[in-house]
């Protein structure tokens, strides 16, 4: 298909039909690369793509550990004592937490 390449504010460019955008898969967002003798359009990336994908893949291998070991702080070493929200236990803590406060990510 040819087009020519039209004046559009103090821009240039061309005018894409909305059947040959639908037969590309190019709907609102597109990565743009020029190279000698073309312009290359293709769908634009979405944030993150791919991102829970390789994170089952790293659990699945065992590879999701954390890279440094853990360093206590000073809030680690204070003495916890019982609240009415949680309590510490040869090291180790318990929270009541109201499950209407929970955020899921």
């Amino acid at each position: 298909m040819k087009s020519r390449i039209v004046q559009i504010g103090n821009s240039r460019g061309i005018r894409l039909p909305k059947v040959l955008l639908e037969e590309a898969q190019l709907y609102d967002e597109v990565e743009l690369q020029a190279e000698p003798g073309r312009i290359v359009i293709r769908q634009g990336k979405r944030p993150r793509t791919g991102w829970a994908a390789a994170a089952r893949k790293m659990r699945e291998q065992d590879e999701d550990r954390l890279l440094d070991p853990t360093t206590p702080t000073r809030f680690e070493e204070k003495a916890w004592k019982e609240t009415g929200n949680g309590v510490r236990h040869n090291n180790q803590y318990s929270l009541d937490i109201d499950p209407r406060f929970l955020l899921i990510l």
